[in-house]
């Protein structure tokens, strides 16, 4: 144990230190405690120190003389399971046995090992920040292979990846996933231009309709689908009236209350069927309004990010919905507004049919 010390103290890590215990065949803590129980020594090789091992006997005040009673609780009314305790309710006996490691040398590992796990911590806060900021699609980027999540990794030259998480973590139902990796520089590229090329064809479209709404035809539609706007909407106004006036009748005693709910629900029913056709007619006549224009906030989100020339984290969340990845340039891409954008080319050809 003495030599654990003091290798760390040295400025041996833990795996170093672990690998040096192994190679001289010195039994880890699991197998003296097996060897202490059974009388019989097990090989060295059948468990193995590591970091885990080596650390807990840097850490363990027993080797001081010292002993800690009450880490742990058992609770009968949950089956004597045990559960740990805080630390702050640890009863700490000083002297109960014969010390191996000066006090003052067990402090210092303690205080050293305190400064690396706050670096350790420190570092990789850091590291995961940076990576983090880095990564433009959190919570949209999926393997295609096994459906796991793609995170973002930073290889030691700066390059960064997006990486299967089932290949990051060694398991997808039991395999490793492999071959789903692809640098974030060509994605980013890839998915940049698809947004311009979806921005660029959308106000292309846009200004299309408007000029082809111009034309005579078209006007002329307009104006009819806005006569039988006029007429519904009368008709709504006569409608509503009626049965607002239906209540008092009721209240004079002109109607009974069977009355009343039959020919309110009645006017009700005529009532939502008009809105309906309302709708319907005012969508179509906007198809052929010279001052068409997309949905108000599709349009705003483009004309937010057409000039840029780079893409950045703000527009990939205004933008992308969705990505999945199959192979190294082979993914699939789905933008958050291409169902618009699918109708919108709809209307396009719809009104290149009429203009021939």
């Amino acid at each position: 144990m003495k030599s654990i010390f003091s290798m760390y103290m040295d400025g041996r890590n833990y795996s170093d230190i672990a690998r040096q215990l192994n190679k001289d065949g010195v039994l880890s803590p699991t197998l003296q405690r097996k060897f202490y129980k059974t009388g019989e020594k097990p090989l060295p090789e059948s468990k193995p120190w590591n970091n885990y091992e080596v650390k807990r006997v840097l850490q363990d005040v027993h080797c001081t003389g010292d002993s800690v009673f009450g880490k742990y609780q058992q609770s009968v009314f949950q089956g004597n399971k045990q559960r740990n305790r805080p630390e702050s309710e640890w009863v700490h006996v000083e002297n109960t046995h014969e010390g191996i490691i000066d006090r003052e040398l067990f402090q210092q590992v303690q205080s050293k090992i305190q400064e690396y796990t706050e670096a350790y911590k420190k570092k990789h806060q850091q590291n995961n920040g940076a990576i983090r900021n880095h990564n433009f699609y959190i919570g949209k980027i999926w393997c295609g292979g096994c459906g796991n999540r793609m995170t973002l990794s930073r290889e030691r030259n700066g390059t960064f990846f997006y990486i299967c998480g089932a290949n990051t973590n060694h398991k997808s139902g039991g395999k490793q996933c492999k071959g789903h990796r692809v640098r974030k520089e060509y994605l980013d590229d890839d998915v940049l231009r698809l947004i311009q090329t979806h921005m660029k064809t959308v106000l292309d479209t846009e200004k299309m309709i408007q000029e082809m709404n111009a034309a005579s035809k078209n006007q002329t539609q307009y104006l009819l689908l806005d006569k039988e706007v006029g007429k519904l909407r009368r008709e709504l106004s006569r409608i509503s009236k009626r049965k607002s006036d239906l209540y008092e009748d009721y209240s004079e005693r002109l109607i009974t209350e069977e009355e009343y709910i039959q020919f309110s629900r009645i006017y009700s029913n005529e009532i939502e069927n008009i809105k309906s056709r309302l709708d319907t007619v005012l969508a179509a006549q906007v198809r052929y309004s010279q001052d068409y224009h997309i949905e108000e906030g599709w349009g705003n989100v483009i004309h937010t990010y057409m000039s840029k020339r780079k893409l950045t984290k703000e527009m990939a969340d205004a933008f992308v919905d969705s990505i999945i990845i199959h192979g190294k340039y082979d993914y699939e891409i789905k933008l958050v507004y291409d169902d618009q954008f699918a109708d919108l080319q709809k209307l396009k050809k719809e009104k290149e049919a009429q203009s021939r």
